[in-house]
């Protein structure tokens, strides 16, 4: 089947909505370039295999209702090939669909509200938020309910949003130290904090990685949680006023920031946002602030296995969070149901580490829920670390994809499993190409698929990128160019490297440029290769880049 490009922008200007049903009736042969556009925004997504397609689910705020889990699952075993694959921007996918099946998928999923606009494309995509928002010792107050609300009512204008927006449009809520720093690397970031007895925001925006990264900009050091949807729309409004879009390539917001000037922004939004501001909306849903708990009772009261990475406690006493760790975001449809009955009250959170999160756990039950997960070969071990590597579907699924990070992600979870010698609290990230889909630039370890020259060999492989520090205001930096056969080797001998370099408490990215990442590359690239002559034009010399900032304030 031969297929073209669309021209988003003709799409754009002809309209969006669409027929679902009619257009499946003609099939996948049948379809125009820009029809394939307009099915995206509804999260239907064409794959590298001629007439099928991925759909995505758009879950806001990562929370899954019994009911959703239940019609996720009944839509995978159905249509699915029974699995689904979770993302790390907390959404649901499945693989390899029929159009012609399309209409009979969302009749499933859409009374669970799992299926409509703004899940792919030039939309707003899903807003996020902190997995642990009710829960956490470390959390100010629970963002949900922030989140949803944001998120029902950008899907409602999608109509009118998605032919005016430039490009995607990240939104990320949270107030734990890990979501805060995710403020930084997206389009929109709302980082929860209370003043004064007063629960809002510090407000970030123009953030993002992918091929050209940039980090946000602090508009607020404190927005009132009644101000969160006028500054929102006053951003998305200068965005679709302001950009272009024709200018696909260069239609992410942090693009129009450095074209109109960061001062021009802030004083556009400004201006906007005081009008908006004064205008009647609908109630704020209610938020409870944390009281006076005993968080040495909450960290006292241990499960029988103790506290540890994966089981954490919540800050009501008594009660524990608990991760279970999803090899690459892939889970049976069964897997995905059972993993919910353990839940106390049926629901599941969807993490950014394309995990699942069960809350609300009494400490008691803590060993029957591990014991039950291990009789799925599920558990908490690991989440969160060296062994669990954030993996996109790669060159298996996706139609932009350079290189198979699935199975270059599989064999480093052995080789570093076969290793518990090495350190195993870094992150490890593999993209199958340079759109950053698993954060690579924020990783330990980062690796982007493309195609490289190692010497005088040409071929498929994988620049590696350390240094990440968002505390720092730094990203990871491609520092090495590696053929696909060199990556587990050289992971495995940077973790060797920093378990034996760090100082106390020190992250990967600190090490490292601490070392200074020329230096480390070219250590990798003797160590892999042994020839200083070859060294030259496999080393990717990086800049040395002070930091943009300092760690965000929570």
């Amino acid at each position: 089947m031969r297929r073209t490009r669309p021209d988003i922008s003709r799409a754009k200007r002809a309209g969006l909505d669409l027929d679902l049903d009619e257009m499946s009736q003609r099939g996948a042969g049948a379809l125009e370039p820009d029809d394939r556009y307009r099915l995206k925004t509804y999260g239907v997504c064409a794959q590298r295999h001629d007439n099928l397609f991925m759909l995505r689910m758009r879950v806001a705020g990562g929370r899954l209702s019994p009911a959703q889990v239940a019609a996720a699952a009944d839509a995978s075993r159905r249509w699915g090939h029974g699995w689904v694959h979770f993302t790390t921007r907390q959404n649901i996918e499945l693989h390899s669909v029929r159009l012609e099946d399309v209409p009979a998928i969302r009749d499933v999923l859409e009374p669970a509200s799992l299926f409509g606009r703004s899940a792919c494309g030039h939309t707003i995509r899903n807003v996020m938020a902190c997995p642990e928002a009710d829960s956490s010792v470390e959390e100010p107050f629970d963002v949900t309910a922030d989140a949803l609300r944001i998120s029902r009512m950008l899907v409602e204008r999608s109509s009118e949003l998605n032919v005016a927006l430039p490009s995607r449009i990240n939104i990320v809520l949270g107030g734990c130290p890990s979501c805060g720093l995710d403020a930084l690397t997206n389009d929109i970031g709302l980082v929860a904090c209370v003043r004064g007895g007063e629960a809002g925001y510090q407000l970030w925006a123009g953030g993002s990685i992918g091929s050209s990264p940039r980090l946000s900009t602090l508009l607020r050091p404190f927005l009132p949680r009644q101000d969160v949807w006028p500054a929102v729309w006053s951003i998305l409004e200068w965005f679709c006023t302001e950009g272009d879009i024709d200018q696909v390539t260069k239609g992410r917001l942090k693009f129009l920031i450095e074209a109109k000037g960061e001062d021009a922004f802030r004083a556009a939004f400004f201006r906007r946002f005081a009008a908006l501001r004064d205008e009647p909306q609908e109630p704020l849903p209610p938020v409870d602030l944390p009281g006076h708990e005993r968080r040495d009772l909450a960290l006292a009261r241990a499960p029988a296995l103790g506290w540890r990475a994966g089981i954490t406690p919540e800050r009501r006493p008594g009660l524990a969070s608990l991760t279970v760790r999803v090899p690459l975001g892939d889970l049976l449809a069964d897997e995905l149901e059972a993993v919910g009955r353990l839940s106390p009250d049926g629901a599941l959170t969807l993490t950014r580490d394309q995990n699942l999160l069960l809350r609300h756990i009494p400490v008691e039950r803590v060993p029957a829920v591990v014991a039950a997960l291990a009789e799925l070969g599920l558990g908490p071990d690991g989440a969160r670390g060296a062994v669990d590597v954030r993996a996109c579907p790669g060159t298996a699924f996706c139609s932009l994809a350079i290189t198979g990070s699935q199975p270059v992600a599989l064999e480093l979870e052995r080789r570093v499993n076969g290793r518990p010698d090495l350190p195993s609290d870094a992150a490890i990230a593999v993209s199958g190409c340079p759109n950053s889909c698993t954060k690579h630039q924020t990783a330990d370890i980062g690796l982007a698929g493309g195609k490289v020259k190692v010497g005088a060999k040409v071929g498929l492989g994988y620049q590696l990128f350390l240094g990440a520090d968002l505390g720092a205001g730094l990203v990871a930096e491609p520092v090495l160019r590696l053929l696909e056969e060199e990556v587990p080797d050289a992971v495995v001998a940077a973790l060797e490297l920093w378990g034996t370099l760090r100082r106390p408490s020190e992250l990967p990215g600190a090490t490292f440029r601490r070392m200074g990442l020329d230096v480390v590359a070219s250590a990798l690239a003797l160590r892999l290769r042994g020839d200083e002559q070859a060294l030259g034009s496999d080393a990717i010399a990086p800049p040395q880049v002070e930091p943009a900032m300092s760690a965000v304030a929570v």
